[in-house]
């Protein structure tokens, strides 16, 4: 049977694949008679001994999900129904598929043609008029989904790596993915939320390439789309200034080691708290 799942691999088209030797991790097309679906092999990404250190650190200091094959694939499947369940896009799961045998754990979701975020605001083919809508009509969203999270006190609607290589564009969908590890630690929503923002400016820094112009531009169409500057300013200002002094030690030392990356997280943010008053 484990063969048979294997070769199932091989059938199908890889979109991506761990580089990891031996590894299972990787998002496979398969055509079936219902039609084209997405299914993402579970497969460990690292040594055993590194995963059992690795899953020490998510359980005490990270507060992060587990960071086994199997409770990745769990995480991403409560991701995604809770993301849905409160109107946030995501790769809808497949109930239903004709397919080979596959090794567990892996999840079916749909699919759907289109490109990354972070293709679309790297590729000089497309107009910065284009790129700058794009970050608009992401923006909105991005407020109500962080302003949502904060209601409910629920970490798991933030993103633990946000950037613009994990939405993806399709037609009007702008849909968000990758949910194998998450936040799980509540009462620091808001701090969540403003590192979840680094994240992403992080990002937006990197696919602006040396245009400091450029990227500060698309920075304050973001800043206005995003609409709501109050949440912004407390939940940026949580990070900037934490009540933990151990958090307070972390942001000083991550400003202090990525004191020469212009898009680090604490120079992004300071960018942030001057467009917004924080």
């Amino acid at each position: 049977m484990q063969a048979q799942a294997r070769g199932a691999v091989e059938q199908g088209v890889a979109l991506d694949r761990s580089s990891r030797p031996g590894s299972r991790h990787a998002v496979v097309r398969y055509e079936t008679p219902q039609g084209p679906v997405v299914v993402k092999h579970f497969g460990r990404r690292r040594g055993r001994l590194r995963l059992a250190l690795k899953q020490i650190g998510h359980w005490t200091f990270a507060g992060k999900t587990p960071a086994s094959a199997a409770g990745r694939r769990q995480t991403e499947a409560e991701c995604l129904e809770l993301w849905s369940r409160h109107g946030f896009d995501v790769f809808r799961p497949v109930a239903k598929a004709e397919l080979p045998p596959i090794m567990e754990p892996h999840l079916v979701l749909e699919f759907v043609q289109g490109r990354t975020a972070c293709e679309m605001l790297r590729d000089p083919g497309v107009a910065e008029s284009a790129k700058v809508r794009l970050l608009e009509r992401f923006a909105p969203e991005w407020r109500r989904r962080h302003a949502t999270a904060l209601e409910l006190d629920e970490p798991r609607l933030l993103h633990e790596h946000g950037s613009f290589r994990h939405v993806f564009v399709a037609g009007e969908r702008l849909i968000t993915f990758d949910f194998e590890i998450a936040w799980r630690r509540r009462h620091v929503t808001g701090r969540l939320i403003g590192r979840e923002i680094a994240s992403y400016l992080r990002s937006l820094g990197r696919v602006s390439g040396d245009r400091d112009d450029r990227f500060q531009a698309r920075l304050v169409r973001l800043v206005r789309a995003y609409g709501d500057p109050a949440q912004l300013r407390e939940c940026v200002r949580s990070v900037r200034r934490a009540r933990n002094p151990l958090e307070r030690l972390t942001f000083r030392l991550e400003r202090l080691g990525d004191r020469r990356d212009p898009y680090c997280p604490s120079c992004v943010l300071d960018r942030v708290a001057a467009l917004v008053g924080g």
